[in-house]
């Protein structure tokens, strides 16, 4: 949480994250992890399930609440243009891997209740999408 707003107010931050830690691949690890992806060649099908598990975990609610944070974070970190086009040029499926599961969590009912997380998700498809060719 504190890490993303830092992101949304120091450019600097941004870049360091991204370019120096190697961040974005990190953060998009840990939103699969956090949508229980299970292992399907389907996207799509990988994306339902991980939301009828995590729908039905006990913890649902902290894994929405960390899902969140994590969309939010790359959304900031996208608002840097260096950023942006390297992650679709550098990360190209990592890149459509979000897209499609952003329009997933978009539709997801349980998920739009969430209007912090459809905030995020919005923000970062209109971001990421800025910058595809």
């Amino acid at each position: 949480f504190i890490l993303a707003n830092i992101a949304t107010f120091f450019e600097e931050i941004r870049e360091y994250l991204y370019f120096n830690l190697d961040g974005f691949p990190e953060l998009i690890n840990c939103f699969e992890y956090y949508l229980e992806k299970p292992k399907s060649q389907d996207a799509d099908h990988m994306m339902r399930m991980s939301f009828t598990k995590f729908d039905k975990s006990s913890n649902s609610e902290s894994n929405i609440d960390a899902i969140q944070k994590l969309v939010r974070l790359m959304a900031n970190l996208l608002t840097f243009d260096k950023i942006g086009i390297d992650f679709v040029a550098k990360y190209p499926e990592k890149y459509k891997f979000m897209i499609r599961s952003i329009a997933i969590i978009i539709k997801n009912k349980s998920v739009k209740k969430d209007s912090e997380l459809l905030t995020a998700s919005l923000s970062f498809l209109a971001n990421s999408m800025f910058y595809e060719k």
